[in-house]
């Protein structure tokens, strides 16, 4: 029989400190889990749909960005959020920036989060078409952040 796998443990997310009104606290942001990414890339499909139909201004991206973030990501970043509801109406809207930050980098935030998403796309491209996209590549040449050394880290619960 299988060991039943502590994911709790093994993903631990990180503590974030909040000061609110003088008062400090501490919440437990969690990475994005398998469960919420459909409604992660329909948010995303819908807000490149939006930027690629607009004619790109700043308006039209930070019209886009707010769309996304407060219409199809409020959801999946509260339900990867403990020790706050930031759909309580009485949570003030500047909170959310900040928990949204580190929920970003938590799910996205160094090159072992993101390559093995990128390594797929390769591959099914590759045994679809004959071509590899080397997708990492071009990541990399217009990120410099990405092209590193692999970032783990070290906040826990």
């Amino acid at each position: 029989m299988t060991e039943q796998i502590d994911l709790a443990t093994l993903f631990p997310g990180r503590t974030v400190e909040l000061d609110i009104n003088g008062h400090r606290f501490r919440v437990l942001v969690r990475p994005m889990a398998v469960a919420h990414f459909r409604r992660f890339k329909d948010a995303v499909n819908n807000s490149l749909q939006k930027l690629t139909q607009s004619e790109l201004g700043t308006a039209d991206i930070f019209s886009t960005v707010i769309t996304l973030i407060a219409d199809d990501l409020m959801d999946v970043i509260n339900d990867s959020v403990d020790g706050i509801d930031l759909q309580d109406p009485r949570c003030p809207v500047w909170v959310f920036p900040t928990v949204a930050k580190e929920w970003f980098d938590e799910s996205f935030g160094d090159e072992g989060k993101v390559k093995p998403w990128v390594t797929l796309i390769d591959q099914v491209v590759e045994r679809f078409t004959g071509t590899n996209p080397n997708l990492w590549g071009s990541l990399t040449e217009s990120s410099p952040q990405l092209d590193g050394a692999e970032e783990t880290s070290t906040n826990s619960a």
